[in-house]
């Protein structure tokens, strides 16, 4: 970075989330398909009166909301499980690529390496 500062990423720990990640999703689209399983064989215990039909007005909508909430709240957790494994291949390849571009310019007195969880750095044998 121009200030001086430095800027490192742990690609190991950054892809260890994503099984974790993955299960919780899953978990949360359980949950959301028993709700909906569970609500439907409920039926429309409601009634078809009066009462039952103004509730029902009010319980549809909320109830679809909810629904569609929980299942994309499961969506969200994969599509950022994808995001992070490619966030963490990305500098995977970048520090790589730094790592080779060091070797080239580097003289033959020192060695590049990585710590293996931050920015490449060079060391004296």
């Amino acid at each position: 970075m121009s200030d001086g500062s430095t800027f490192s990423v742990d690609t190991a720990r950054l892809g260890q989330s994503a099984p974790q990640m993955v299960e919780l999703a899953a978990r949360i689209r359980s949950i959301a398909t028993k709700l909906d399983g569970r609500l439907e064989s409920l039926g429309a215990c409601w009634g078809d009166d009066e009462s039952g039909r103004q509730f029902l007005e009010q319980y549809a909508e909320p109830k679809r909301q909810l629904s569609e909430g929980i299942m994309g709240a499961g969506n969200v957790l994969d599509s950022t499980v994808d995001g992070i494994s490619t966030m963490a291949k990305g500098f995977a390849r970048t520090e790589e690529a730094n790592v080779e571009a060091l070797r080239a310019i580097t003289p033959s007195t020192g060695s590049v390496t990585t710590g293996g969880d931050s920015s490449p750095h060079r060391t004296r044998r």
